[in-house]
């Protein structure tokens, strides 16, 4: 039996950065934002990172995981499986897309992404300000919880379709084990809600409480908000939690 390793992956930080060259965000309004950077805005931002998982290239190591910190690997003996090896590393990896849909411009990237497909630019003004009250409720967000989308993307069907599964096998109206918020290293904050994956959907949906102990849970000046949340065992890819 292989063992099972604790992999420490930083999801979300925050600090205070220089403005770097794609900080597109910081030099033009979110209503002139292009498909490609909402893209990076969605994956790649200070409100929106991933978590990878791969194999190494060596064939006498388990697979690694990849994240906005670096990476880890645990070294192991066995063989791969012939599923792993059919399809290679990149074709069996394994990505999480994490998102605060809390903060205003991962919900200003949503909206205009609906403005690109729907072509608003080119709307009438009445068609405009229909749009716009139709978008109302999603830019307000919530002022009661704190909500976290996540979504996975792999080229493996199989590795898909168990990773739907197990994230969709939770009764209804619980939980899952082993998901947290974490702030600045504070007491880690479990979910209130979870809205599993619909159908073949590879999304899903947590809140989180923006208090906690009477004081706000992501309090003005905190360095840090991490996302915990444990993984399957699927195929040679031992279970394991991605944590801080």
């Amino acid at each position: 039996m292989r063992k099972l390793t604790a992999v420490t992956i930083a999801i979300f930080t925050f600090a205070v950065l220089a403005a770097r060259a794609d900080d597109f965000w910081t030099k033009k309004p979110w209503k002139e934002w292009s498909k490609g950077d909402i893209e990076k805005m969605t994956h790649d931002s200070p409100w929106a990172k991933k978590w990878k998982l791969e194999l190494n290239n060596s064939s006498g190591h388990l697979p690694s995981v990849t994240g906005s910190v670096g990476s880890v690997s645990a070294s192991g003996g066995a063989g791969r499986s012939s599923a792993m090896d059919t399809m290679g590393a990149e074709g069996n990896a394994i990505t999480y897309y994490i998102q605060f849909r809390s903060s205003m411009p991962i919900r200003q990237a949503l909206i205009r992404e609906k403005q690109l497909q729907q072509k608003y630019d080119k709307m009438s003004e009445a068609d405009k300000q229909a749009f716009d009250a139709k978008m109302d409720q999603l830019m307000k967000g919530s002022d009661d919880v704190i909500e976290v989308h996540a979504m996975f993307d792999t080229r493996n069907l199989r590795f898909a379709q168990l990773l739907t599964k197990y994230w969709s096998s939770l009764p209804p109206g619980t939980v899952p084990e082993g998901v947290y918020l974490i702030v600045d290293g504070g007491t880690p904050l479990a979910p209130l809600t979870f809205a599993p994956p619909k159908g073949e959907s590879t999304e899903f949906d947590m809140t989180f409480p923006r208090t906690a102990n009477g004081k706000p849970a992501i309090a003005a000046g905190a360095k840090s908000v991490k996302f915990e949340f444990p993984h399957p065992g699927i195929g040679d890819y031992p279970a394991q939690t991605a944590t801080v």
